[in-house]
């Protein structure tokens, strides 16, 4: 037996489940932005794409800060004592670059950059 359910978006079935609900916290522009990535889509409980396994294995986000300092990133430019927003803004086409290789982003904004792995 199978049961269908149909939600406007996928932020509406994120609104239902455990973990995923978390998301409703989250910047309007991150939920734009998933709904926009799962549009359409057909999905089941036990998919990566569902809100709880989404948001438990997939959602990261990091301050300008942790992106510049944080273990594992390889930057083709001088990180310094400088505000990193400064970096960031100088250095945003390669920083979007390193990025887009393992994420999709997003939205970066308020000093903080969301990410699906």
């Amino acid at each position: 037996m199978s049961i269908t359910v149909e939600y406007e978006n996928w932020m509406e079935w994120a609104r239902k489940t455990k973990i995923g609900c978390s998301f409703l916290d989250e910047p309007k522009q991150v939920q734009d932005a998933l709904n926009d990535i799962f549009d359409g889509g057909e999905y089941n409980q036990n998919s990566g794409s569902h809100p709880d396994d989404v948001y438990g294995y997939s959602y990261e986000n990091f301050s300008d800060e942790e992106l510049l300092t944080g273990p594992g990133w390889n930057w083709d430019f001088d990180i310094d004592e400088r505000d990193p927003a400064d970096i960031i803004e100088e250095n945003e086409d390669d920083v979007r670059r390193v990025l887009e290789h393992d994420y999709t982003i997003l939205a970066h904004m308020g000093g903080t950059w969301y990410l699906l792995k």
